[in-house]
């Protein structure tokens, strides 16, 4: 670091290696030796790029949006400096970034900043926002329009702290979330992170190679995403099972496994030498069966489902943008009169009109529990998935409720997709709603796009037709887990 009030115009060479500061982050996420070694080997790859998907698009058109709005409030109007350079030439681009701070420039925006952060890997990449303090150092102020900071973007304010203070002195970075709330992160520790992720874990990749993978819920933000999996599959490669972990992985290379056939084969004598529980390794063994002989294996647990006259599906779809989820519905079905009807309800985007909706619907889902009880008839909450539940204890907490009313949900809810995978082996790689309807011969659903899509165009437009889609995709994914429950059910019959 330069001495206090100097400045140091240069940039070393950088290594052969280079990632932008953004795709650094993203492989911290990942953890994927095959990841690094596809993003920088130079060999073309078909990609599909995140910000190209339909959540993508609208998540990146969000941040940029909420970046502007925070440039906006922070900087004085006249203080802001962009650096001019021809697009894609970031040595120019840095060398202009270091112009407007050697004139002192009070505000930034866009800085781009590069250099080698090891002897394999340079980074580069542009600062959100740099502001000049009043001692004369540069603070990196990084915008996020999440509403939780990861600690994968805590990590992107530390690499261009790095790099800035190769050419100026240095205040702690701040942090901007997608609520405005302002954070500091805590620098030592992020260092830290940020050391062992160079100095350790990326030239241990660079050694793995790309051989060394292993397919996880992640993988469906990484852009080599279909490559790799139809690679998986053609090994036929034992992280396909779901349920099965690296660590598990791991255990089972040890032991000469690495592929589907090896896993339904393997003897389970010597346990005690691979560190993995028995019954673990029986549910792994017939999860790989399932994918490898591709039918419904039992998985002799033969449990029947409780049967219930009146059964409240209960749906709440994700919002990556907002405290709260983007939709709440309930499906009632009520066998003693053969009906059943939908209520769904799209949360606004303003906060008192949001409490108000969720406490509606809240109100709504006790109300039908204690008309079923008042009727004397048998009832149970259904839904699919441990989000639902989790989504469902963040509102109590959001609307500062007791946890009575969740208690009551909890000691009468059923999981569905639970319910499913203690009672059969699928051949699926994973066990969500759109796999396990096509795996059971169901119907798929016509509208399979993230719900919070649709509830962008709604609450950024005033699009009612967006709203509608949001509303009938909530319909028809109740209906969906509901046939589920009937196929349960009819099987449970059968036996």
């Amino acid at each position: 670091m330069p001495p206090s009030g100097g400045f140091r115009r240069e940039h070393p060479p950088l290594p052969v290696i280079t990632v932008s500061v953004t795709a650094l982050a993203h492989l911290y996420d990942l953890q994927c030796p095959r990841h690094l070694v596809w993003l920088t080997d130079g060999q073309p790859r078909p990609r599909i790029r995140w910000e190209e998907t339909p959540a993508g698009e609208v998540l990146a058109r969000l941040g940029q949006e909420h970046e502007k709005h925070v440039v906006q409030r922070l900087v004085p109007p006249g203080q802001l400096a962009t650096p001019e350079y021809p697009p894609g030439d970031f040595d120019r681009g840095a060398a202009a970034t270091c112009a407007l701070i050697e004139a002192e420039s009070p505000w930034i925006e866009q800085a781009v900043l590069l250099g080698p952060m090891s002897p394999e890997l340079g980074v580069r990449g542009m600062a959100d926002l740099l502001r000049r303090c009043d001692d004369g150092r540069y603070q990196v102020i990084e915008i996020k329009s999440s509403r939780r900071l990861k600690t994968s973007q805590v990590l992107q304010a530390a690499v261009y702290t790095e790099l800035l203070q190769r050419i100026t002195p240095v205040a702690d970075p701040l942090m901007i979330d997608g609520h405005y709330g302002s954070h500091e992160p805590p620098r030592l520790a992020s260092e830290a992170i940020l050391g062992e992720l160079v100095t350790d874990l990326i030239p241990r990749w660079l050694r793995a190679g790309d051989d060394v993978f292993h397919r996880t819920m992640r993988c469906g933000r990484c852009p080599f995403d279909p490559v790799c999996a139809a690679d998986a599959r053609q090994r036929r490669h034992v992280s396909l099972v779901p349920g099965l972990t690296p660590a598990v992985a791991t255990r089972l290379k040890a032991a000469g496994v690495g592929d589907l056939p090896g896993l339904v084969a393997m003897d389970t004598a010597n346990l005690h030498a691979l560190a993995v529980d028995g019954h673990l390794l029986q549910r792994l063994q017939g999860q790989a069966r399932s994918i490898v002989e591709e039918r419904i294996l039992p998985t002799g647990e033969v449990q029947a489902p409780p049967g219930t006259v009146v059964q409240l599906f209960l749906d709440a779809a994700p919002d990556p943008t907002a405290a709260v989820p983007c939709r709440l519905g309930l499906l009632k079905r009520d066998r003693s009169k053969g009906l059943s009807a939908y209520r769904g309800v799209a949360i606004p985007s303003d906060h008192g009109d949001a409490a108000k909706k969720v406490r509606a619907f809240l109100e709504l889902a006790a109300h039908q529990a204690t008309k079923a009880v008042r009727d004397g008839l048998s009832w149970g909450f259904l839904y699919f998935g441990p989000s639902t539940v989790e989504a469902l204890a963040d509102l109590v907490a959001w609307m500062g409720w007791g946890d009575e009313l969740l208690e009551q949900i909890l000691v009468h809810a059923m999981d569905v997709q639970a319910l499913i995978r203690r009672r059969w082996y699928l051949p699926v790689e994973r066990y969500d709603l759109a796999r396990v309807l096509a795996a059971s011969g169901l119907d798929p659903m016509s509208d399979e796009s993230p719900p919070f899509i649709h509830h962008v165009a709604w609450r950024a437009f005033g699009d009612e037709a967006a709203a509608q889609s949001l509303l009938a995709q909530g319909e028809e994914t109740l209906r969906s887990v509901m046939a589920l429950w009937d196929w349960l059910e009819a099987d449970a019959r059968s036996k």
